[in-house]
C-alpha cells in the first residue's frame, strides 16, 4: 500500500509539473506570436488572450504530458536504483504495469470531464475572443455556405447570422432523383426559430424549372434540422455532448453531415485515449529484456510520435472517404504492441 501511494503520487506529481511547463511554454510562444504578427492590439487584449487560453490549454496538453511524466519517473527511479529495491521487495514489473494502467485510466477520465464538459465553453470563447481581436472576423457569422437539408435539398447561404438568428441571399433547389432542379425558392431575408428547428424565407420567389411558373409568397417555412446541426458544428471546438444529441435528436440528418457528426466525436474519443495507453507502452517497452538500456530508451521516445503520425494519417484517410473505425487502428497497433510485450515480459 505504500509503493501504491509512492507511484501514484511521483507519477501524478511529475505530470503536474510537466504540464504546467508545457502550457506555459506554450502560451510564451503563443504571446510572442501575437506580439510579432499583430498589429494595433493592446498588450493587455493579448494578455487577456493568453488568461482566457490557459485553462484550456492545460487540459489541451495532458497525453503529452502523461508520456513524458512516464519518462520522467522512469528515469528518476532508474537515476536512484529504485527498480532494483522493488525487485528486491518483491514487487513484480507485471504489478508496477498494473497500477499504470489504473492511473492513466483516472487521468483520462479527469482529462475528458475537463475538457469536454468543463472547459468547452471557455475553448469556444477563446476561439471567437481571437478571431474578434486578431482577425477581426466574428464566429457567429458565416458566408456563402452550401449544405444539403436532405438528399434532395440544397441549401445556399450568403450571409447567416446566429447571433439575431436571420439569413440573407437564400436560395433553396429542391433536385429529381436524376439531381435536376425541381423547385428553386429565393428570398433576401428569413429567420431561423432554434426551438423548432424551422428556417422561414420572408417574400419568397418560387419557380418550377419544368413548368417555367414563378409566384412569390409572404412566407415559405422549411424544416431544417440538418442546418442547426451544421451550425453546432461550425463551433470552433463543439463539445462531444452536443455532437452526441445532435446525432441522437431523431432528426433526420442528410447522410454526409451525419458521417461528419461521426466522424467529429470519433475523433474526440481517439484524441483522449492515449492518456491511458502511452505510459503503459512507454514502461513495459523499458522492460524488455532483450533490448539494451539505450535501445529501451530509443523505443520509448518514439512512441508519441509514432502515435501522432499513425492518428494523423488515419484521419487524413478518414477525410477521404474511408470508413470511420480506422480512426480507431493506431490504438488497435498500440494495444497488439502492449499484449506482445506484456507476453515476452510476464
Amino acid at each position: 500500500m505504500t509503493f501504491i501511494k509512492y507511484f501514484t503520487t511521483s507519477y501524478l506529481r511529475h505530470l503536474l509539473l510537466i504540464n504546467l511547463c508545457v502550457t506555459s511554454l506554450f502560451v510564451c510562444i503563443e504571446f510572442f506570436e501575437k506580439m510579432m504578427r499583430t498589429q494595433d492590439v493592446a498588450i493587455a487584449t493579448i494578455l487577456t488572450f493568453l488568461g482566457l487560453t490557459f485553462i484550456p490549454s492545460f487540459f489541451e496538453y495532458i497525453p503529452l504530458s502523461c508520456w513524458l511524466a512516464t519518462l520522467f519517473l522512469i528515469k528518476e527511479m532508474q537515476t536512484h536504483n529504485e527498480w532494483e529495491g522493488l525487485s528486491i521487495l518483491g514487487i513484480q514489473q507485471s504489478t508496477i504495469a498494473r497500477y499504470l494502467l489504473f492511473i492513466g485510466l483516472g487521468c483520462l477520465s479527469v482529462n475528458f470531464i475537463g475538457k469536454e464538459l468543463l472547459t468547452a465553453q471557455l475553448a469556444n470563447k477563446v476561439e471567437r475572443f481571437k478571431k474578434k481581436h486578431f482577425k477581426h472576423t466574428s464566429s457567429y457569422t458565416l458566408y456563402n455556405s452550401w449544405l444539403m437539408l436532405d438528399d434532395q435539398t440544397l441549401l445556399s447561404v450568403g450571409i447567416l447570422d446566429q447571433k439575431n438568428m436571420s439569413a440573407h441571399n437564400i436560395l433553396v433547389t429542391k433536385m429529381g432523383e436524376d439531381f435536376s432542379a425541381k423547385l428553386l425558392i429565393h428570398a433576401d431575408d428569413a429567420s431561423l426559430d432554434a426551438s423548432t428547428q424551422f428556417l422561414t424565407l420572408h417574400n419568397a420567389s418560387t419557380l418550377t424549372p419544368d413548368t417555367a411558373t414563378q409566384h412569390t409568397t409572404s412566407e415559405v417555412q422549411l424544416a431544417a434540422p440538418a442546418l442547426f446541426s451544421y451550425l453546432q458544428l461550425a463551433q470552433p471546438q463543439p463539445p462531444i455532448a452536443l455532437l452526441t444529441s445532435q446525432l441522437l435528436s431523431g432528426h433526420k440528418l442528410e447522410r454526409r453531415l451525419a458521417r461528419q457528426i461521426k466522424r467529429s466525436i470519433l475523433q474526440t474519443i481517439t484524441w483522449h485515449i492515449p492518456v491511458a495507453v502511452l505510459p503503459l507502452l512507454t514502461f513495459l517497452l523499458f522492460c524488455l529484456p532483450f533490448l539494451s538500456i539505450n535501445n529501451r530508451w530509443l523505443c520509448m521516445l518514439l512512441v508519441y510520435p509514432t502515435t501522432t503520425l499513425l492518428s494523423t494519417m488515419s484521419t487524413f484517410l478518414v477525410a477521404q472517404g474511408l470508413p470511420l473505425l480506422l480512426l480507431f487502428s493506431p490504438f488497435f497497433l498500440l494495444l497488439g504492441a502492449i499484449f506482445a510485450i506484456r507476453n515476452v515480459i510476464f
